[in-house]
């Protein structure tokens, strides 16, 4: 919950679109490219209140930000012919985001939380970081504008840039760095069928995204085992730390471990040290079916049985678990704008799925539909006989003698509110073909337009919940 704004407003947007559509070759091959501009304000912001309000936010209108980017889009029938069919389809999508106004004009900019920052004239998805410039190879001296040394780096520990020249290294030597969100994303997909076989796969990527290890840094990081910069009997450390930098190895971003707490606090204190280039390419999806309605086997013409792999391969060279995961705060509202901090949490599982898959014909249906018709008293000659076949004009009247009955019942305030699927709001009945009966001839299941009523359980358990 938060704190009530009486000044609350809709956002405002103002965009530029542009685009353009292709069909080449009999529509085989579809291709669409777009580009837009898009100018927000008055956004829609938790800002934090006075725990004395007894809220911890208020959401208030403040600031603007400006999209801007391209969108392609490709499709192609490789292969249309009687016994084999490959199609493949892309999408690439590129976009800009630039933070115009923060709102608050004695702000230069927002802490999000851990190092993600929203800040006028940079893009949402940033990060204020010291900046690293690796392990120090030979003893290295800081010094102020003065001259003075102000601090002695080792051979072996790390060292960072000192933009300001004062001879230490703190908050107000943090650099901007970008990459939280991803300017470059997309996906990837082809499908293959073949006399019955039928194979699918799915892939997505990422351009340009980093991500912030925030699991690898000081206190309790498992880059340092604990505050004492050895490893400990209580944490883990991640393998990295076997890269780690000795007089005998040396060619390494790994800073060398100590007992001093010091020395493991200035080797391990938030810096780009822990941002990491998070590209990748994901399969996410490959699903391999067969349908046996090509064997010609009687009561076998609906089954189709399938092996489904989800997330099988992931090419990244990312680190961590997942170059996907990132922290979710579930007491912030703005997780958008802290993107991008991987702090050891759980990523996509990959799984393996079998299945078979069949249009059940079940008699049960018309008990379901008795018992509708008994609930709903309606008219005797909407009766119907299990073994009776009627023709789609048929379904209609059946439908809409239903549909009567629920809005003169006691039942219609209840099903318009529990299934408004079922019903529209103007008190007419949704299209039938809604429901399955469309399902039923994209699946070239109706024959001489055709509808045996118990081979539509689904359709009558619907009417029947309603």
């Amino acid at each position: 919950a938060s704190l009530f704004n009486k000044n609350l407003t809709w956002e405002k947007g103002l965009a530029t679109n542009f685009g353009i559509d292709m069909a080449f070759f009999n529509n085989r091959i579809n291709f669409s490219a777009n580009y837009y501009n898009k100018k927000t304000q008055d956004l829609l912001y938790a800002t934090p209140v006075a725990t004395e309000s007894g809220f911890r936010t208020m959401t208030a209108n403040m600031g603007s930000i400006r999209n801007s980017g391209i969108e392609l889009d490709l499709s192609a029938d490789i292969i249309r012919n009687k016994d084999i069919t490959w199609s493949f389809n892309a999408n690439f999508s590129y976009n800009k985001n630039k933070v115009l106004d923060l709102g608050d004009p004695t702000k230069d900019y927002y802490n999000t939380g851990f190092v993600s920052i929203v800040k006028e004239g940079e893009a949402l998805g940033s990060y204020q970081l010291i900046k690293a410039l690796g392990v120090a190879q030979e003893k290295t001296e800081y010094k102020n504008a003065e001259g003075k040394v102000t601090k002695v780096v080792q051979p072996g520990d790390m060292l960072y840039e000192d933009i300001n020249g004062d001879g230490l290294i703190n908050s107000a030597d943090a650099q901007i760095f970008s990459g939280g969100i991803a300017p470059i994303y997309g996906g990837l997909g082809t499908t293959v069928n073949y006399k019955g076989f039928d194979l699918n796969i799915q892939a997505q990527y990422s351009i340009g995204k980093k991500i912030y290890t925030m699991y690898k840094e000081g206190g309790n990081g498992q880059m340092n085992g604990g505050g004492g910069g050895y490893p400990s009997y209580s944490n883990n450390m991640v393998t990295e730390i076997l890269d780690r930098w000795t007089p005998e190895h040396t060619n390494t971003d790994v800073p060398r471990l100590n007992l001093n707490s010091s020395i493991t606090t200035w080797n391990t204190q938030r810096s780009s040290r822990f941002l990491e280039d998070a590209d990748y390419l994901r399969i996410s999806d490959i699903t391999l079916g067969y349908n046996f309605q090509h064997l010609n086997i009687p009561f076998m013409e609906t089954v189709r049985a399938y092996i489904q792999i989800r997330n099988p391969f992931t090419f990244t060279k990312y680190s961590g678990l997942d170059p996907e995961l990132q922290y979710v705060d579930p007491d912030r509202t703005n997780n958008k704008v802290v993107a991008g901090t991987d702090n050891a949490g759980i990523p996509n599982m990959r799984s393996f799925i079998f299945g078979v898959k069949k249009y059940i014909y079940i008699l049960l249906s018309m008990w379901c539909l008795s018992g509708c018709s008994n609930m709903l008293d309606i008219d005797s000659q909407m009766s119907l006989d299990a073994n009776q076949e009627l023709k789609t004009e048929d379904v209609d009247k059946l439908l809409n003698g239903l549909y009567a009955a629920i809005v003169n019942s006691n039942n219609y305030s209840y099903c318009t509110n529990m299934y408004p699927e079922y019903l529209s709001d103007n008190l007419k009945l949704v299209n039938p073909q809604f429901f399955q009966i469309q399902d039923a001839y994209n699946h070239e299941i109706l024959e001489d337009d055709i509808l045996n009523y118990y081979n539509y359980p689904d359709l009558y358990k619907g009417i029947y919940r309603a």
